[in-house]
This record gives C-alpha cells, structure tokens and sequence, in this order.
C-alpha cells in the first residue's frame, strides 16, 4: 500500500489515505509517520539468518547476517529474545548484520531474532548456542 494523500488537522490529528480508498486517522505524528514509512516500502522480512549455531563456550565474537527484505538504515532494528534495539550494521535493503558477544549465554540456549521497524516486527529466527 501507499499513501496517496494526506493532511492535517491542528498540530496532532493526521488523516493518510491509502491506495486501498481507506482513510487511516492518527493521533500523533510518529505514529503517522512509522505507518506512512512502512506502508510506502513495505514491512520488513527477515527470511534467513546466517550462521544458524555456534558453540556458547568458544568465547569469540560471532557475527550474523540477517537477510530479507525492506530494510532500512533509520528504522530498522534488531531484538533479541524481544530485548532490544541491539548494535547492528545495515548493509542494504535486504542485508544488516549484528555481532553476539560471548556474554550472551554461558551454556547451551536458543536465543529469537527479530527485526522492527515503526509498527512492524518480523518472526523471529531461532539461532542455537550447542
């Protein structure tokens, strides 16, 4: 979808009208503004992490890539078992990687990653410390 028009009203409401012919009301403008964002350029996916495992006692930085699609270099963030936004590195609009630290886990664990931008939040992708 993609906003066709918009307007004002005082400083706070905001009325954004969608391709689709339906009108979208928001109090606040950051709302507005995440929700244009996204629908002009689509929600993120996150399609792949790689690599999936590592081993929780190597004691060495680890960094994974994230692939998908609808990145952005503002917005875009990464979580962690919902915790987050964590250091990332945006490659492109369909790429960003992020470095684990050996802190993360002292054992084995399945930790969720994620990517959000504005309103929107991906399914997570499980990665596995053995």
């Amino acid at each position: 979808m993609q906003i066709t028009s918009y307007r004002v009203r005082g400083d706070k409401k905001i009325t954004a009208l969608g391709d689709d012919g339906k009108q979208y009301h928001f109090l606040h403008a950051e709302n507005a503004l995440n929700w244009m964002n996204a629908n002009t350029t689509g929600a993120p996916t996150l399609a792949s992490i790689s690599p999936t495992t590592a081993v929780s006692v190597s004691g060495a930085d680890l960094t994974v890539t994230l692939t998908g699609t609808n990145f952005k270099s503002a917005s875009s963030e990464v979580w962690i078992d919902g915790y987050g936004p964590m250091a990332r590195t945006f490659v492109s609009a369909t790429s960003m990687t992020i470095v684990l630290k050996p802190s993360l886990v002292t054992g084995p664990k399945t930790i969720n990653i994620g990517v959000r931008d504005g309103l929107y939040v991906t399914p997570t992708k499980p990665f596995v410390y053995t």
